[in-house]
């Protein structure tokens, strides 16, 4: 049974890899052209932005004031929050977001996604380990005029230690 499911949540993933990113939000029915866009901003955010890394997309689709929170705690601006995903991009260099689904209403947008990253930096104590990990990451974002101002990151961090120690 483990087995089964765990090939549907990678055939399920590999399916959202190869799906087209550019047209997710407007071809969702029911979503009005805010909402549409709203999910087209943070998309971009997510596969330009994190995934690609390009940091230049933070400046187009953050405002300056941005805020994010996340087990780790919160962080202020864009320039703090480029160093944050610098460390994470030293510690996981692989690391890639599938996303499961998302959703938007008004000026939020909630994303659910998979993401798997190789272990080659220190994380929370722990030298890298090389072991390849995976995780599920419900993200919420507040956007107004056309920025993203706020973002809620909430994971399982017990689970990565549990996966990189081999518990």
């Amino acid at each position: 049974m483990k087995r089964t499911v765990t090939l549907l949540l990678v055939l399920a993933c590999m399916l959202l890899v190869f799906a087209p990113r550019s047209t997710a939000a407007a071809t969702r029915q029911g979503l009005s052209t805010d909402e549409a866009a709203n999910e087209a901003l943070v998309l971009r955010f997510l596969y330009e932005g994190v995934d690609q890394r390009n940091f230049a997309v933070l400046n187009d689709v953050m405002a300056p004031t941005f805020v994010s929170h996340s087990p780790f705690g919160t962080v202020i601006g864009i320039p703090t929050y480029e160093k944050v995903l610098g460390a994470l991009y030293t510690t996981f260099p692989d690391i890639q977001l599938h996303l499961v689904e998302v959703a938007a209403t008004g000026d939020t947008v909630v994303v659910r996604d998979f993401t798997t990253a190789t272990q080659k930096g220190a994380f929370l104590g722990i030298p890298a380990t090389g072991k390849k990990v995976g995780w599920t990451e419900l993200q919420l974002y507040h956007l107004s005029h056309g920025k993203v101002i706020e973002q809620w990151v909430s994971f399982n961090a017990l689970g990565i230690l549990n996966q990189i120690k081999g518990s």
